[in-house]
């Protein structure tokens, strides 16, 4: 139901707010938006769908799948509000950011490099695997103390080869060496960078030179210098579809090279006069650095969500190691030793649905913002009833499609809150047949098949502007687990209080404002297993 204008009869956190915009901004998170740790409250009170009057204007919380859906799908009608996005942009639109024609333009060069016929997915996977086992041999000598750490080291150095094709041999500060005319080694410019992301979205380099940030605006300025010297070399290069994976594969490579138009063989066979163009550096330097945002801090801190679910979910993780250790066994059958993307992802159904409840429970983005540029009607319906009603958003009416609200939502899951990695499987996981098989005989899993109802799953958004970096992200996670458990098992501490962790992982988080962060100081162990 749909309630409002109101600010009477808010509970307490939701008046926090008011000022959502100055809570964004809002340096370090000092303070927090109420949507992490309110989850269902608003919505159980309110209704999934309540407006909130505040200085900026109406404010919708929508926590109904069938809107959200919807929502997300009338891209014209619903836009990103420039005032939060344009902060993205320091190089202009990107892939993220852009609306109308600039998006469609961005879009058309830049999905392409997500596919899987690009290889980047199977690069991800590899260099996922192989930063894992350095990471492994020095855990198998010394105990990691801060595995925080240690998980945001290994997703730098993933996006440093598979988004700019820049391999890091070791996280370790002190092997980097710092070319001739640079200040600082490229690891160091591109960690420092992400760890100081918000200041620097938020305020001049100039400013910075003169603040306690004047370190993050020099890994900024430097970063920028290696950045457009890779793309200036990778446009000196010819195309070569025989180069080996880590030159070809990579994000830099495949849109440093995109040209508009140029896989439109249709067009062509009809003589289409269209002028094609490729991106100008600035545009490269634009969804590069969108890259590294989206794919470090989230993917980081889903992994370490996902150590956290094992620990506290032996059951579960007892399941997905048994898996892990089959798909292996297979693996050496055939001869392999290793695990691939293209050969063994589909495999690990049960992984896959322990992923995306993990994904689920502790989603990165917690809120989808839109706005309403125009006067625009929406269609609800009754939870109990399923009477529907048609209800006018004006113009300027700000829309927030909660995470939380709609993941904990029981009318869409069945033990909202808890950790069922097989209500996204098959019914072959649930001993009740052999399970539903596509076309080439494996498996359908909900997630990749929609078989769940649509709009109820927003980690990576949904609709016409879902994410393009899902698989990307998705065989990140993999990758590291699937190598991990194939020799270690996650634990906690002895003596800790279970309970009280559970408590604290649900209803805590670090106040970060990119993405969801768990509070660091979980006392997680890493104990050494013999495969089976």
């Amino acid at each position: 139901m749909i309630r409002g204008p109101h600010c009477s009869s808010m509970p307490p956190k939701l008046e926090l707010n008011l000022f959502p915009d100055f809570q964004l901004l809002t340096p370090a998170g000092c303070v927090r938006d109420w949507t992490w740790e309110d989850k269902r409250h608003a919505f159980d009170e309110h209704g999934d769908v309540f407006l909130v009057v505040s200085p900026q204007g109406i404010i919708c919380y929508c926590a109904d799948a069938a809107m959200a859906f919807d929502v997300m799908n009338r891209r014209y009608d619903f836009t990103k509000p420039r005032d939060k996005y344009k902060m993205l942009e320091p190089y202009g639109p990107n892939v993220v950011t852009a609306e109308g024609s600039t998006y469609r333009f961005h879009v058309r060069m830049v999905a392409p490099s997500f596919g899987d016929n690009t290889g980047v997915n199977e690069l991800v996977w590899q260099e996922t695997s192989r930063q894992t086992k350095l990471l492994m041999d020095i855990w198998m000598k010394i105990a990691p103390k801060n595995l925080d750490t240690d998980i945001n080291a290994l997703t730098l150095a993933i996006i440093s080869l598979a988004g700019f094709g820049k391999r890091l041999e070791s996280v370790q500060e002190q092997s980097q060496d710092i070319p001739a005319g640079y200040e600082i080694s490229f690891l160091s410019a591109l960690r420092n960078t992400a760890r100081n992301i918000l200041p620097i979205l938020l305020f001049p380099l100039w400013l910075m030179d003169i603040t306690s940030y004047a370190d993050a605006s020099l890994a900024k300025r430097q970063l920028d210098k290696y950045l457009r010297a890779l793309i200036q070399r990778e446009r000196a290069k010819e195309v070569d579809d025989e180069a080996d994976l880590m030159s070809r594969a990579n994000l830099l490579h495949t849109v440093v090279h995109a040209i508009e138009g140029e896989e439109s063989k249709d067009q062509a066979a009809k003589g289409s006069k269209e002028k094609k163009r490729a991106f100008t550096e600035d545009e490269v330097m634009g969804n590069l650095f969108i890259y590294m945002l989206a794919g470090y801090d989230t993917t980081a801190n889903s992994i370490q969500y996902g150590l956290l679910m094992l620990a506290a979910n032996p059951d579960v993780q007892s399941k997905v190691i048994a898996e892990i250790d089959q798909v292996y066994d297979e693996a050496a059958v055939e001869g392999r030793h290793v695990l691939t993307y293209n050969e063994d992802f589909a495999k690990l159904e049960y992984t896959f649905g322990y992923m995306y409840e993990t994904f689920r429970l502790y989603p990165g983005v917690l809120l989808i913002t839109k706005v309403c540029n125009e006067e625009q009607t929406i269609q609800l319906q009754d939870g109990e009833t399923h009477e529907t009603r048609d209800v006018v958003l004006p113009a300027g009416c700000r829309v927030y499609l909660s995470s939380p609200g709609v993941h904990y939502n029981r009318r869409y899951w069945e033990d909202a809150y808890e950790l069922k990695p097989e209500r996204w499987l098959t019914d072959k996981f649930s001993h009740q047949g052999e399970g539903e098989l596509d076309q080439s005989g494996k498996h359908v899993v909900a997630a990749d098949k929609t078989r769940q109802m649509r709009g109820t799953l927003l980690t990576f958004s949904d609709g016409a502007r879902a994410c393009l970096g899902r698989k990307f992200a998705q065989a990140e996670f993999m990758a590291f687990f699937a190598t991990l458990l194939r020799h270690f098992r996650v634990t906690f501490a002895d003596g800790v209080d279970l309970r009280q962790i559970k408590s604290n992982l649900e209803k805590k988080s670090a106040g970060k404002v990119v993405s969801l962060t768990p509070l660091s100081g979980f006392p997680l162990e890493l104990k050494q297993r013999t495969p089976a």
